[in-house]
């Protein structure tokens, strides 16, 4: 394959790569579109919570070690003392 064919071939390949990155955007620009009006309008919760679950359940666990072990032992809530 000659210089040339290849130039011609890595132009067509960005070319392609181009368009099919605008597409992406496109998309990804639509579907955050419906989400935000299915949340705004519909009042659908559809994004997740941005605190991770390990964080929120962090304040009702202890961590102790038991011997050479790092444990995690589930506290009961103040209430049901």
């Amino acid at each position: 394959m000659t210089q040339s064919q290849e130039s011609k071939l890595l132009v067509k390949k960005i070319h392609e790569l181009t368009k099919s990155l605008e597409l992406s955007q496109l998309k990804n620009l639509a579907l955050e579109t419906m989400i935000e009006v299915a949340e705004s309008d519909l009042h659908i919760k559809i994004r997740k919570s941005v605190v991770p679950n390990s964080l929120k359940n962090a304040a009702k666990t202890t961590r102790v070690y038991l011997g050479s072990y790092l444990c995690t032992v589930w506290r009961k809530p103040s209430d049901m003392r």
